[in-house]
């Protein structure tokens, strides 16, 4: 893992108890990065029912798996892989849906989004899947630059609504080696 020279960064696995700190780095992250380009409304709305602890919970009792950054004891980030999202327009692939991957703002460049990239590759390669995919907002430039960095390809495009607010998603896809 990189060395973070803020302290000491560790990755672990979510489980039920987790639900307030994914409630919480949730919100964080996703309105630090979204936060100027939706209305104030539209995000509330958006983070309350996203990041509510009782649906966080539902989705740690299902088909989802999270892992939480954690930095000096602080959530600092966090990936969740959908296990049971389909590609958009594309039949018969054996791929596991990144869902999100959220870092703190501060930490934007410091090697955490690729650390937790590399954990979901190896652990959507531990679930036998051959693929990961995810979606990406096309306005979006650095988070696109890094799938692209990271050999993801753009195979199409999907709607993502936040309120009112309905944006055109490029959907991204990486074929996993399983010989890593």
């Amino acid at each position: 893992m990189k060395d973070f020279k803020e302290g000491e960064m560790v990755i672990r696995k979510a489980g039920l108890d987790d639900s307030e700190i994914l409630s919480e780095v949730g919100k964080v992250t996703f309105t630090e990065a979204f936060g100027d380009t939706n209305t104030k409304e539209d995000l509330q709305n958006y983070l309350n029912r996203s990041f509510h602890v009782h649906t966080l919970r539902t989705q740690l009792e299902g088909r989802s798996i999270f892992y939480i950054a954690e930095l000096n004891g602080d959530a600092v980030g966090y990936l969740k892989l959908n296990l049971e999202a389909d590609v958009p327009e594309v039949e018969d692939i054996n791929a596991v849906q990144l869902e999100r991957i959220y870092i703190r703002k501060y930490l934007y460049g410091a090697g955490l989004g690729t650390t937790l990239l590399e954990r979901a590759v190896k652990v959507a390669g531990e679930l036998n899947f051959d693929h990961i995919w995810l979606g990406v907002w096309q306005e979006n430039k650095r988070a696109i630059d890094f799938y692209l960095k990271h050999n993801f390809k753009t195979i199409g495009t999907k709607l993502f609504r936040i309120g009112e607010n309905i944006t055109k998603d490029f959907v991204m896809l990486l074929q996993i080696s399983h010989h890593q």
